[in-house]
Order: C-alpha cells, then structure tokens, then sequence
C-alpha cells in the first residue's frame, strides 16, 4: 500500500495506460511479420542442418552473440523507457490534481491561472 501512498497518481496511471495501448494497438500488428519470420527462420535452419550439418556450428556461435547483445541492449531500453515514463507523468499528475480540485478552483475562481499552464 506505500506504493500508491508515494507514487503520484500521474504516474501510475501513465504506466498502466501506456502498457494498456501497447497491448491494444501495437502488438498485434507485430505478431503476424514475428510469427512469420519465426517459422522461416527455423525451416530455413532445419533446410541447412539436413544439407550441410557442419554449418550448425556457426549457427549455435551466431545463436550465442544474438542473445549476448540482445541482454545488453534489454537493460538500456528498460531504463530508457522508465525516463520516458517519469518525464512524462508531470504532465498527467498536474492535470489528475486539477481535476480533482476542480471544485475548488471554481469557488475561488482561479480558472485563468490554470488555463495558462
């Protein structure tokens, strides 16, 4: 619970709401080309394993880089995509407050300086 007490809900809501469209909007449009690049990939690897078994080596040496580089370059995606999602919650968290407030703005009347942020 010390989670939401500390975390803005500006924050919060902008995680959930990008996770939320990426899963809607894009990931299915990805899932067909990687689907398809999967299997070609494999048949492609079994084609040549039954051809010429000795290039099953560069295969597995090739398998072993891709993954290195794919774990390096995972840690500073993630950490970018955390900054996007901080710098961004600002923003959100300021307009959550607002509208929460709402009421209040109204009854001291101070529409005009909100408008201008």
């Amino acid at each position: 619970m010390s989670f939401f007490d500390t975390t803005p809900t500006g924050r919060i809501l902008n995680r959930f709401a990008k996770d939320q469209e990426e899963l809607d909007s894009v990931l299915p449009l990805h899932m067909d080309p990687f689907l398809q690049f999967c299997l070609l990939v494999t048949f492609t690897i079994i084609i040549i394993a039954s051809v010429f078994p000795a290039m099953l080596a560069a295969v597995v040496i090739m398998g072993a880089l891709f993954t290195l580089i794919l774990f390096v370059f995972q840690r500073s995606i993630r950490q970018m995509k955390k900054m996007e999602n901080i710098s961004r919650s600002p923003c959100i968290s300021l307009t959550t407050s607002t509208l929460q407030g709402l009421s209040t703005i109204h009854a001291y009347n101070i529409r005009d300086s909100h408008i201008k942020l």
